[in-house]
C-alpha cells in the first residue's frame, strides 16, 4: 500500500505498538552499515525482476542482493493528483523526518542502479511506501563490555578476549573481539 505523508504520522498510529517510521538519520545508521549511499540500495532490494508477478522489479535489477534481508519492492508513488507513477522501475519510502512546509523527506531507490538515494521531492500529499521498524524498549541501556589487555602481537595476529558483565536489559546476540591495524575497526 502507498500511504501519504499525515497517514504515516497520524496519532492513530500506522505501524504496530512498538514500532515506528524510522528517521532520516535511522535510515543514515542502515545505509552506513550496507556500506553507504552507493551500494546499499542494491543490497535492500528484493532480488525478483520479470516473469514474476508484481510486486516485482522491472529488468534489468542492477545490484539486487537483498543481502540484507529487507526485501525491499518497487511500489512507485502516488502523486497528489492521485496518479500512480513507477511501478517497477522504482521503490520510495518516508522517513518521519520533515524538511519544511509540506515536504518530508523519503528514501529513493531505482531498478537501474545499486545506490539509494535520499528525496527530497515529494510533498505530504504523495503516497509512497513504508516501512515500519522496531522500537527500542525504554528500559533497555548499552552493555556492559569489559575487555581483556591485549597480548602475544605478532605480525599478523593476537590475542584478546572480554565479557559482558551487564546485557543493558537486553538478549546478547554477537560476541567478538574486533582489531585492526588503523583506529575504530568496523
Amino acid at each position: 500500500a502507498l500511504y501519504n505523508w499525515h497517514a504515516v504520522m497520524s496519532p492513530h498510529k500506522l505501524c504496530p505498538e512498538q514500532w515506528h517510521i524510522p528517521s532520516l538519520d535511522e535510515w543514515t545508521v542502515l545505509i552506513d552499515y550496507l556500506g553507504g549511499e552507493y551500494a546499499a540500495g542494491g543490497k535492500l532490494k528484493s532480488t525478483r525482476t520479470d516473469p514474476d508477478a508484481h510486486p516485482r522489479w522491472n529488468s534489468p535489477n542492477v545490484g539486487a542482493t537483498d543481502e540484507a534481508n529487507w526485501s525491499g519492492f518497487p511500489g512507485g508513488y502516488r502523486n497528489s493528483q492521485g496518479n500512480f507513477n513507477e511501478l517497477g522501475p522504482t521503490g520510495v519510502w518516508w522517513t518521519s523526518t520533515v524538511i519544511e512546509g509540506n515536504l518530508a523527506w523519503s528514501q529513493f531507490i531505482m531498478n537501474t542502479d545499486v545506490s539509494i538515494i535520499q528525496n527530497n521531492d515529494f510533498s505530504k500529499g504523495h503516497g509512497i511506501s513504508v516501512r515500519c521498524v522496531w522500537s527500542e524498549d525504554p528500559q533497555t541501556t548499552l552493555p556492559t563490555v569489559i575487555t581483556t589487555q591485549v597480548h602475544d602481537i605478532m605480525e599478523t595476529s593476537a590475542f584478546s578476549g572480554g565479557n559482558v558483565t551487564d546485557d543493558g536489559g537486553a538478549d546478547v546476540t554477537a560476541r567478538g573481539v574486533v582489531w585492526a591495524t588503523y583506529e575504530n575497526p568496523g
